[in-house]
């Protein structure tokens, strides 16, 4: 009896303490909770914040991009402005007369009569540096020219590159030594012509620099303009130099001597169709076909026989 009454106030006992437990511990949860909900509650507010930062920046960029578009824009109608007043007081500007114009219109940029590479501009100085006392014959610090080959356009007021302009019946260059910067003006520069080589009256693609004679310079054309210059690479295959030859670099075994008598392929008239020894080299040969000449390189390990005119294991190249 003793014995149960204890078990039951053992028991009481228990759940006395649990209750008194969890009453304690229901604040620290609810505050657990408030912390949880203040956290996430934070974060949104961060973000919030973030965007808010983003978005502020890319209007402030947008305004300043649209304040120099508008800006362009006033300095371009100014220009404009100027040159119908210039128009209707029956002015044409010219090298002999850009100087006094260019006083009373400051702003004025505007195509010379005659050349579609050259204009003027009242705003400033040229930015034409020369290379010689003949530079002292440029007739005004207010026309300038542009950079081959690039012309200029009456539509933007500045230099573009000639497949976007109409030059009309203005003078377009072709060569850049038709411009004036590129022209040889003292005694000790480079011939333009050299630096500069001429594609003029030449269809589009790869060709030999003419002032450079059977060299492995070459020239990129494209309608009739030099679009770059460059040396042939050397052919690893063959370890022969390479030259321009028919749109192409090619290594000098592959060159026809009648081509230029520096080319090492010989020709193949009066030879009946076959395979012939290259007096230089054992390793490659020239193949004769309907009179026309290919050359050939034996494969690895080999050599051209001249008794079996073909490529060998061991064979014997006289």
């Amino acid at each position: 009896m003793d014995n149960l009454r204890l078990l039951s106030a053992s028991t009481v006992l228990f759940f006395q303490i649990l209750l008194l437990t969890k009453i304690r511990s229901q604040p620290l949860m609810d505050n657990v909770d408030q912390q949880r909900s203040n956290f996430h509650t934070d974060m949104k507010i961060d973000k919030m914040k973030t965007l808010l930062n983003d978005f502020e920046d890319r209007l402030e960029k947008m305004t300043l991009q649209l304040k120099t578009v508008q800006a362009n824009k006033d300095s371009l109608y100014g220009k404009y402005d100027d040159l119908m007043r210039m128009y209707s007081t029956g002015e044409t500007p010219e090298d002999e007369t850009i100087d006094t114009i260019c006083s009373r219109h400051p702003e004025l940029i505007m195509q010379t009569s005659n050349d579609c590479h050259t204009y003027y501009n009242c705003s400033g100085d040229t930015v034409l540096f020369g290379r010689g006392p003949m530079y002292n014959v440029w007739p005004s610090k207010y026309k300038h020219e542009c950079h081959y080959p690039l012309v200029f356009s009456t539509e933007t007021l500045q230099c573009e590159n000639y497949t976007d302009v109409d030059c009309g019946s203005r003078f377009l260059p072709t060569w850049a030594c038709l411009y004036f910067r590129n022209q040889c003006m003292g005694s000790h520069c480079t011939p333009c012509d050299v630096t500069f080589p001429n594609c003029e009256n030449k269809s589009d693609g790869l060709w030999p620099q003419p002032s450079k004679g059977f060299s492995p310079w070459y020239m990129i054309c494209e309608n009739n303009r030099t679009l770059r210059t460059g040396q042939c690479p050397n052919d690893e295959e063959w370890s022969a130099t390479s030259f321009p030859y028919n749109g192409e670099c090619v290594h000098i075994f592959a060159i026809p001597s009648d081509y230029d008598s520096n080319g090492l392929l010989p020709s193949c008239k009066g030879k009946v169709d076959g395979n012939y020894q290259y007096k230089e080299r054992c390793d490659a040969f020239y193949k004769c076909e309907n009179g026309m000449a290919s050359a050939i390189k034996c494969p690895q390990n080999t050599i051209f026989d001249s008794v079996k005119r073909s490529c060998e294991v061991g064979g014997m190249c006289s």
